[in-house]
């Protein structure tokens, strides 16, 4: 069960497309949601003759953006609370990577949820190096939302497995959410087509019958060819991806022809990304051809 979860907003329509979804979330799991946005220092300090900002005109500006940034959260948080979640509102004053980085470390949600525009990058309040750092330097899994396809429903997750440690990781998120709102899990192995079948069934197989137990059902799918084109294929049928990255690498690595990072321009659903350097529990069953997911 997931008890906090983090919604970096910076009050564009797009940013804003992640509040639904998080909302359901946290009525599904009896979850709180914090809301943050970060208010950076004006980047214009010198005027245009080159005289020094007037202090009072600096402050001007600095206030009105703190208005602009309290309305907006007020706001985010009285929807929150009509429909019954607790919500409280946290204004910060830094730059968006420190600021949510340190909102992660004192807040330790379970989970951010945030908008991206997908097929044409970041908003601009999480733009790639923003994102980039979370996965990086935090250690909370990120709920990305697109700005295309559908976001809604959240009961029918796809997991992509490759037998490694790192992909396990996500399992025990996939657990947190059965039931609440998860009621079906697709688990898909992809591999090379000279590679050997049986073994990614029975694989797939043991860890279905690990989720069984969470009460939630599962169905087993083998594909061959390129794990991107396999997993955004049977997406279509999902209201979420749910998968482990390299967390160290963070999108700098995912950026390198990777899995995650393709997904996140192909697939039209929120895809939930967990680190999957933070230690996994199962061993790789013996002779499984492992495909790359992450």
């Amino acid at each position: 069960m997931l008890n906090k979860i983090l919604v970096p907003t910076d009050g564009s329509e797009l940013s804003e497309r992640a509040i639904p979804v998080a909302e359901d979330l946290a009525v599904a799991q009896a979850a709180h949601i914090v809301l943050v946005t970060v208010v950076a220092p004006p980047a214009i300090t010198v005027m245009a003759s080159g005289g020094e900002l007037d202090p009072d005109l600096y402050s001007k500006i600095v206030e009105a953006e703190e208005d602009v940034a309290v309305r907006l959260l007020d706001r985010l948080a009285n929807h929150a609370r009509s429909r019954g979640i607790c919500a409280r509102s946290l204004l910060l004053h830094d730059s968006p990577i420190h600021g949510l980085l340190n909102a992660q470390a004192t807040q330790k949600p379970d989970f951010v949820v945030m908008a991206t525009h997908g097929r044409t990058g970041f908003t601009r309040f999480a733009r790639g190096s923003v994102s980039d750092s979370l996965l990086r330097d935090g250690t909370t899994p990120i709920l990305m939302v697109p700005s295309f396809g559908k976001c809604g429903g959240m009961t029918r997750a796809l997991v992509p497995l490759d037998g490694s440690p790192l992909a396990e990781a996500v399992l025990p998120r996939v657990e947190a959410l059965a039931g609440r709102p998860l009621q079906h899990v697709d688990l898909l192995g992809v591999v090379e087509p000279q590679q050997r079948r049986s073994h990614i069934g029975t694989y797939l197989r043991s860890i279905a019958d690990r989720l069984s137990l969470a009460h939630v059902s599962v169905s087993v799918h083998v594909r061959f060819g390129r794990p991107s084109e396999a997993i955004a294929g049977l997406a279509e049928g999902a209201d979420l991806v749910m998968m482990s990255t390299h967390g160290r690498g963070g999108f700098s690595r995912l950026r390198n022809g990777s899995v995650a990072e393709e997904l996140l321009r192909m697939v039209g659903v929120p895809m939930f990304l967990v680190r999957g350097d933070t230690g996994a529990s199962r061993a790789v069953p013996e002779n499984f051809p492992a495909a790359r997911v992450a």
